[in-house]
Formats: C-alpha cells, structure tokens, sequence
C-alpha cells in the first residue's frame, strides 16, 4: 500500500512539519509571531524616527515646541504668551 492515513510518500503517517508531528506546527506558529512582532517593531521604529524627522527632536521641549509653531505661524502671538504662561 501507500502508507498511512494522509501520507502521499513522503513524511511519517499525517505528513506533518516533516516528521515533527505537533511540535513542529509549533515551532511554524513561534516563527510566524516572531515575524509579526519584527513587523511591528519595524513600524514602530519607522513612526518614530519620521517623527524625529518631522520636529527635529523627540525630546523637544514644550517651550522648543512651542518657539516652533510660532515662528511656523501655526500660533498666535497670543497664544504663543499663553503657552508660555501655562508652563510656568
């Protein structure tokens, strides 16, 4: 005959992960969330760094940030003061 249940020729009995049964469906599961947490961090380093990019300092402090929208004309003269007021 043909071998076992599931088996076309090659692979043991169910044809599984190449012979590892259960445990290598596991081990194809723990590859596929590794995958997916690398995605993940990827993404979140990418974020990170465009937002870097974007107001040149993640560490910016809020008077900085505010210094910034004001020269952008974003804000007021009068809510430039405000802010400025606020934080102190």
């Amino acid at each position: 005959m043909m071998g076992g249940f599931g088996s076309f020729g090659w692979g043991n009995g169910f044809g599984m992960m190449s012979g590892f049964g259960w445990f290598g469906g596991f081990i194809w599961l723990l590859i596929i969330v590794l995958i997916i947490i690398g995605v993940v961090a990827l993404v979140n380093r990418s974020t990170k760094s465009h937002y870097v990019e974007r107001n040149g300092s993640s560490n910016s402090s809020a008077v900085e940030i505010a210094k910034n929208r004001y020269a952008k004309g974003e804000i007021t003269k009068d809510q430039y003061d405000q802010i400025l007021k606020d934080l102190k």
